[in-house]
This record gives structure tokens, C-alpha cells and sequence, in this order.
């Protein structure tokens, strides 16, 4: 199996993505996982300031990644430090 490797953007073109649509993730305990690892990196943002890197899918399939300082949760959307965000469903990774 073919493993692709993210390209990373600048946290300040995330408005300039447009997301996939459809969950990056198809199994359910994969997603709980990415919840939770979405939550300690609110904690260590809120708490520490610490940045964590985030891999997501944009709309065209390509896997892209970015450094930034999660903020908040939402039930939808992972909001980091200046207001950009990336909707929950679009995240593969989260790297603490």
C-alpha cells in the first residue's frame, strides 16, 4: 500500500481550501480516536500555548498539513489561533 505524505500549508491559507466533504475516517473508534487527540491538543493550547500539526484531506484528495494552536472544539470544526479553522471530518491526523 502506497503511503502519501501531507504537504504542509500555511495556517494562513486554510480559507483558501475548500474540505472534502464526506469523513476522512470510515471506522468509528479511528474518529473517537481523533476526538480525543483533538481534545488534549485544546488542553495543551488553552493551557500551554503549544502548537500540534493537523493532516486533513482538502476537497480534491490531496493530504495536506499545518502547525497551529488549537483554541477549540466545536461539534464540527477544530478552531485554531487567529480564527481558521478545519472541519472535524476532514482531519486524518492529529500529532501531539
Amino acid at each position: 500500500m502506497e503511503t502519501l505524505v501531507s504537504r504542509t500549508i500555511d495556517k494562513n491559507d486554510l480559507s483558501k481550501i475548500s474540505f472534502i466533504k464526506n469523513d476522512v475516517l470510515l471506522d468509528e473508534n479511528d474518529a473517537l480516536i481523533r476526538l480525543q487527540k483533538l481534545n488534549k491538543a485544546l488542553i495543551l493550547g488553552n493551557l500551554h500555548k503549544t502548537s500540534v500539526k493537523i493532516e486533513f484531506m482538502n476537497a480534491e484528495g490531496e493530504l495536506l498539513n499545518t502547525v497551529g494552536t488549537v483554541w477549540a472544539v466545536t461539534e464540527k470544526n477544530v478552531l485554531l489561533k487567529k480564527n481558521y479553522h478545519i472541519p472535524i471530518k476532514s482531519i486524518v491526523k492529529v500529532a501531539i
